[in-house]
């Protein structure tokens, strides 16, 4: 991200003008049980780990701060399992949220 952030000021785009989208919460059982529906195969671990998740996500905010632009902090109206579709891909209710962080000014 640090290198996405400093090739696209490197090519005039302003601060105000970039925003870090950090990795979102997942629903690690439903995605496990969604990749075993759609691979038909039993899986021993969910191949998503919410605690993971969080360490990017902070180190994204972290960086975030370092740089000077926005990002989008959505963790906790995400952190639920209604926001999925498969435990990975946003659900109707989960794409509202992120439109709402990402076209509202910070």
């Amino acid at each position: 991200m640090r290198a996405i952030t400093a090739y696209l000021r490197e090519r005039g785009l302003s601060t105000d003008k970039l925003v870090l989208l950090p990795p979102p919460p997942s629903d690690g059982e439903a995605w496990k049980r969604s990749k075993e529906d759609r691979l038909g195969i039993v899986l021993e671990r969910s191949p998503k780990d919410n605690a993971l998740n969080r360490r990017y996500y902070d180190a994204c905010r972290r960086l975030a701060a370092k740089l000077g632009v926005d990002v989008l902090d959505f963790w906790d109206d995400l952190n639920d399992p209604k926001m999925f579709e498969d435990g990975l891909h946003f659900s109707a209710a989960g794409s509202d949220v992120v439109f709402k962080y990402s076209s509202t000014p910070p």
